[in-house]
């Protein structure tokens, strides 16, 4: 009956009730009463049970419920009235309200999840773990006499918490490489500065730039309050070497990203929330800070970082997101560094690949490029090579490289970015090209990706003439 077995952990005096319930119940049987969530979570781990009724109690979030649902458990979570709100963010398959009756609900409500999971297809094996996938949408269920059964927001399909597609609101651009440094936080400074001025330029003519899959459109003035609502925010979610705020001349005296998931992880993630947390920069740019310490990496879970990106993607137009470069496979109990990179690009519209104009650079370029096939993540690739110089690469490197990538990669390059000494200059100063250089080869090229990406005319206020054109071609 391992199929049918529950986990139990809840305190007060429901519980024996509820044990007495479930093992009345012909086709359900309680196989373990918890003494606390570690023993739940190995439990779950161990293939115990296919069902897990737990309380509201402490250190219970978003990213724990994700374990349990990844090791194939449906969740029940029972929960106070008073935070009925909270519970019904966290992602369980049903939340039900403690009152009187509770044992009967919890007996519906688990019926209800183990029935759902298996109509759709969802076979489950002894011990109650799906080898095939790690979580599943659930359809729309109601429990008479109890909390309605709130179904999951979205299929996963990647790793640590990246849905399999994107939502609606603002364009969602995550700049990422191979391991290296082909300048993949300089590339997203300067890609929010840009996008910031094109949008705010595109102002004048229009209220917003054409409706698309994936165009920047203003958010929803009735779910986004005006005081959340900006153009641009620039995410810090580089979990190895976070360095948005010291390239913006602020002081780290605090993780922006890493309280943006505690109040996820909690469902306590409002518009409040983030107003408090952005750091208002001159540019027009929202900017989120990184992790103050690169060993607190596990303060950003994939779950949790997940919600976060839906909540910005909500209140603005366009975020763009600088993640951990490369991906490795996470470990046997879930340890990844990279849950972050995952979740972000499972998320993305549009993933810009920096690939660094040098030898090493390129062969990086090309493994990672299949690294990025194999998650399956949906966002329309950019591969943009950087760091173009004739010393690395030869005569004619922007075409060396290119030709490279479309021999080993069989992709395109979309733009390429040269190297040049006014990216030290605006890293000295703490502004972006825009500030530094408005006239350079390096600002007038992330202009133009920026454009590209946005859809939007690149050129520049009172230029006439010949504009600085850059191909975007969509990679498959």
């Amino acid at each position: 009956m391992a199929d049918r077995g529950v986990l139990l952990w809840l305190s007060g005096t429901s519980e024996p009730d509820v044990v007495a319930s479930l093992d009345a119940a012909a086709d359900l049987q309680v196989v373990r009463r918890c003494a606390d969530l570690a023993e739940l979570l190995a439990a779950a781990a161990a293939g115990l049970g296919s069902a897990a009724v737990l309380g509201l109690g402490r250190g219970v979030d978003r990213n724990r419920i994700a374990d349990l649902r990844r090791e194939g458990v449906a969740v029940v979570l029972v929960a106070a009235r008073a935070d009925a709100a909270r519970a019904t963010s966290l992602g369980a398959d049903a939340v039900l309200v403690e009152a009187e009756g509770l044992d009967q609900d919890v007996v519906r409500a688990v019926r209800a999840v183990l029935q759902a999971r298996a109509s759709e297809g969802h076979a489950v094996s002894e011990g109650g773990r799906d080898p095939r996938e790690e979580v599943r949408a659930e359809p729309d269920l109601t429990v008479e006499g109890a909390a309605p059964v709130r179904p999951r927001e979205a299929a996963v399909a990647l790793e640590g918490g990246a849905v399999s597609g994107v939502g609606a609101g603002g364009r969602v651009i995550v700049v990422w490489s191979a391991p290296g440094s082909p300048g993949r936080s300089t590339v997203a400074w300067n890609l929010a500065a840009e996008c910031a001025s094109l949008l705010s330029a595109q102002v004048a003519e229009r209220p917003s730039v054409p409706e698309r899959r994936g165009t920047a459109t203003a958010p929803d003035p009735e779910t986004a309050p005006d005081a959340a609502v900006g153009a641009v925010a620039l995410v810090d979610a580089d979990t190895f070497a976070p360095s948005l705020a010291q390239a913006a001349a602020l002081v780290e005296d605090s993780s922006a990203i890493a309280a943006l998931c505690r109040a996820a992880a909690q469902g306590v993630l409002d518009p409040s929330t983030i107003r408090r947390r952005r750091a208002r920069l001159p540019e027009g740019v929202d900017l989120f800070s990184g992790l103050t310490r690169a060993d607190r990496w596990r303060e950003v879970g994939g779950e949790s970082f997940g919600e976060v990106i839906e909540a910005l993607r909500a209140r603005y137009r366009v975020t763009v997101i600088d993640v951990a470069a490369g991906l490795e496979q996470p470990g046997l109990r879930g340890v990844d560094r990279w849950q972050a990179t995952r979740a972000a690009l499972g998320r993305a519209d549009d993933i810009v690949v920096l690939v660094a104009a040098d030898p090493i650079g390129v062969r990086r370029g090309v493994h990672a490029l299949a690294d990025l096939h194999e998650t399956g993540a949906p966002g329309t690739r950019h591969v943009v090579v950087s760091k173009v110089r004739q010393s690395s690469a030869g005569r004619a490197p922007g075409e060396a490289v290119a030709g490279a990538l479309r021999r080993f990669a069989h992709v395109e390059p979309a733009a390429e970015i040269p190297l040049g000494s006014q990216v030290d200059e605006a890293l000295l100063r703490g502004i972006p090209l825009l500030s530094v250089a408005p006239r350079g080869a390096v600002r007038l090229a992330v202009r133009g990706l920026a454009a590209s990406l946005l859809g939007v005319p690149e050129a520049l206020p009172g230029r006439r003439g010949a504009r600085r054109r850059i191909a975007n071609r969509r990679v498959g």
